[in-house]
């Protein structure tokens, strides 16, 4: 149980008198509170309490309930509890990797920038987030990202430096303090150690996982003369290395304050993107290439910043993914696509299909295949209208979870396809076990197709494989007729990119569509 000892300041001289009385030593597990109204007053107690109890907790409060407010007033009300063990490490440690916490971490690192002098001494602060670690818990469970932390923990405090202050921050977050006269060179050869040591293969429950780590890393004081900011800057520099690839440590600079403000103005207006109707979708059409015409679209969104304009998918559909709103965005998406595409096939232009991108979040959760359904019966569009496309990580994050979504979702009639084909985990050995009715080649093996005997070959084997599985094949990214023309030699059935036609909204669509102008692509021999 925790004991609680209490007393009115008057004078240091008093002070000890009640210390040595109550028996108070400088123990970690000590919480000393100053009440004050007087935060002068407070912070001069504070420097004299914690030459007195260094390895104490002490806090400065603002008093609240009448009966503190009214002694208070003029005089300063010192509590001092005694912490029982186990509640101690409940506050300030991890119990999964027995490492300090981050409420631990940040009154340590609170304590040595007292203790340093800003025109001598520096400071680094190191944080480290592991990469894409979201799909472990997501694939394995949380029990199971635990204990795989534990094992990431364990591999760091083998390479942290004497001296140093490493803490489980928060999550799959650690923050590493170093105060031995850190240097650029020598940071990066401490980050690059442990980022080596992370990444090497980890065997959970007999299986092996491959993971890496970003860093970001602010000094003291150039970066920051107090916790917060150094913090807020090393994470700042952490995100820019995620957004790099991960893996790699990046040092803060100022310049970065623009781009999180940025992402802030992005992140703000994204959440309300949807109602105040700044979400739109273009179609890019998709051809036969036997024949050159047009069997369906991709339907693709753009999203049109009240500020900013034209905001890159690539920019906000990751973030949508992080804030939660992804899965109302990606239902819009389908129900818009499914209504626009039963309008065209209602005013003539054909049976048109249409494909949709599903992210990894939207498809993983429970309402996904009523989402489909909802959006098909709105719209009265025959399901085998309805394309939806998926990455290969996505598949994979939960192979038994994916096969099982699949499968009912062919089972309405819906068509799936592997986006990005050949960018990921492409083998036959998982292949088979798919449910799928179309391969999408990546258009980074297209754009180099005549120029680069490789590409040519990993094309043509794509092309080979889907035939042998007996689905069709789709390149994507096809910019000149001749590209286009060596894949129809190739057998590929269908193509999409802007030499064929760039993504169109549905009134430049419908113009085209109605003037026969619709793509630039006519085989130039018979099929």
């Amino acid at each position: 149980m925790a004991k609680t000892f209490c007393c009115l300041y008057h004078d240091d001289h008093q002070l000890d008198h009640f210390i040595k009385e109550s028996f108070l030593e400088d123990v970690p597990n000590l919480l000393v509170q100053i009440f004050s109204e007087n935060e002068g007053r407070q912070l001069e107690l504070r420097e004299v309490l914690k030459r007195k109890f260094s390895a104490a907790t002490i806090l400065g409060c603002i008093p609240s309930g009448s009966k503190i407010e009214r002694k208070v007033e003029e005089e300063i009300f010192l509590s001092f509890t005694l912490l029982d063990e186990k509640i101690f490490k409940l506050a300030y440690y991890d119990l999964e990797t027995g490492l300090p916490n981050g409420l631990k971490f940040s009154q340590y690192l609170d304590e040595m920038l007292n203790k340093v002098n800003p025109h001598g001494n520096k400071l680094a602060l190191l944080m480290f987030d592991m990469d894409r670690f979201k799909n472990i818990n997501d694939s394995l469970g949380h029990r199971a990202g635990d204990a795989i932390l534990k094992q990431i923990a364990e591999r760091m405090k083998k390479k942290v430096p004497a001296g140093s202050f490493l803490a489980r921050f928060a999550g799959d977050k650690f923050t590493l303090l170093l105060t031995s006269k850190p240097s650029t060179d020598n940071i990066g050869k401490i980050a690059q150690q442990i980022l080596t040591e992370i990444s090497s293969p980890l065997l959970y429950q007999g299986r092996e996982l491959f993971i890496t780590a970003s860093i970001g890393a602010s000094f003291y004081p150039c970066d920051g003369q107090d916790d917060q900011t150094l913090i807020k800057n090393a994470d700042t520099a952490l995100n820019e290395s995620k957004q790099q690839g991960g893996n790699q440590v990046t040092y803060y600079s100022p310049d970065m304050k623009g781009k999180v403000l940025l992402r802030f103005e992005i992140e703000n207006h994204l959440r309300t993107a949807l109602q105040k109707k700044e979400l739109f979708l273009c179609y890019q059409p998709l051809v036969d290439l036997k024949t050159g015409r047009v069997t369906g679209n991709e339907a693709l969104l753009r999203w049109n910043h009240p500020h900013l304009g034209l905001v890159a998918p690539l920019e906000f559909i990751p973030l949508a993914e992080e804030i939660g709103v992804i899965e109302e965005i990606g239902a819009w998406v389908i129900q818009s696509a499914c209504l626009q595409t039963k309008d065209w096939q209602r005013k003539g232009f054909g049976s048109l299909g249409v494909s949709v991108n599903v992210s990894a979040r939207q498809f993983r959760e429970p309402g996904f295949l009523q989402v489909v359904i909802d959006a098909l019966k709105q719209a009265s569009l025959e399901p085998e209208y309805l394309t939806l496309e998926l990455t290969e990580s996505t598949m994979l994050q939960n192979i038994d979870h994916s096969i099982l979504t699949m499968k009912e979702l062919q089972k309405l009639g819906v068509k799936v396809s592997i986006d990005d084909f050949g960018t990921g985990y492409s083998s036959l050995s998982y292949l088979r076990s798919l449910p799928i009715n179309s391969l999408k080649i990546d258009k980074s093996f297209i754009s180099n197709l005549q120029t680069d005997s490789n590409g040519f070959s990993i094309v043509r084997a794509i092309i080979s494989m889907g035939r042998g599985l007996e689905v069709e094949v789709v390149a994507e990214g096809v910019e000149t007729q001749e590209q286009a023309e060596l894949l129809r030699e190739m057998s590929c059935q269908y193509a999409q990119g802007f030499f064929i036609q760039k993504p169109l909204q549905s009134s430049d669509y419908e113009k085209g569509a109605s003037e026969g102008q619709l793509t630039r692509y006519l085989p130039l021999k018979k099929g």
